[in-house]
């Protein structure tokens, strides 16, 4: 009888450490799946379902998913490397909250130009994460040169940035000053003042179902711009 039981602990043991192993293992597999088939194409995709204790699988229950790539696209968002955690309360079900960075950004603008940017940041709960997008004063320079109706762009000599929210451009015919705005609907404009003549206004940046981020505000120092708004990750597939 001893031996009995001592057989039926060490195959119950035995049996425990491998679904201690294979579940988080075949979670991940199932879990990236349901990613790429949420939009993500990168290179080296990495998904890991996070789970304490792991055996907590076996009631799909899960503490969270975590996704990294290399370079590649989310929807409509270019990327050159991507690092996400999305906490859930079951693993296929309601997700709570989202933390993720995301370097060299490409975010889809006007007229098919792409809005380079260093980084993005999201964090938050999934319905109203915050999002804080970063520019280099050199990223900034190409958004507003993409931006400049064509006559000017074409005149357009050097950028700089001028606090709080200003752009001064040299042209031939004296400085140009310009002006980022941020718009009703959550986008970024950039209202360009020549002198004699009305102002024009020129998008930089428009949210749509691609990319559904809302800017709020913008600060800008001498080698930088913060942008920030907000995000309902949902509709990102997450």
């Amino acid at each position: 009888m001893r031996s009995c039981l001592l057989r039926l602990l060490l195959i119950l043991l035995l049996a425990g450490a491998v679904l201690w192993v294979s579940l988080p293992l075949a979670a991940s597999a199932l879990a990236r799946g349901a990613v790429v088939a949420a939009g993500l194409d990168g290179e080296s995709v990495e998904v890991t379902v996070l789970a304490n204790p792991p055996l907590k699988l076996l009631l799909l229950e899960a503490d969270g998913i975590r996704i990294r790539s290399g370079r590649g696209t989310w929807r409509g968002i270019v990327f050159a490397r991507l690092d996400a955690t999305v906490t859930t309360a079951r693993v296929g079900g309601s997700a709570g909250a989202i933390a993720a960075r995301l370097d060299g950004v490409e975010l889809p603008g006007e007229g098919g130009v792409h809005l380079q940017v260093g980084m993005v940041d999201v964090s938050g709960r999934l319905e109203s994460a915050d999002v804080v997008v970063r520019l280099s004063r050199a990223e900034v320079e190409v958004a507003v040169r993409q931006a400049l109706p064509p006559d000017l762009r074409a005149l357009a000599g050097t950028i700089t940035l001028s606090p709080p929210d200003g752009v001064r451009i040299a042209a031939p015919g004296g400085e140009v000053f310009a002006r980022l705005a941020l718009g009703p609907d959550g986008s970024l404009g950039l209202r360009v003042e020549v002198p004699g003549q009305p102002a024009i206004t020129a998008t930089v940046f428009r949210p749509d179902v691609a990319v559904p981020i809302r800017l709020r505000g913008v600060t800008m120092d001498g080698s930088s711009v913060e942008l920030r708004g907000t995000l309902d990750a949902r509709d990102l597939g997450f």
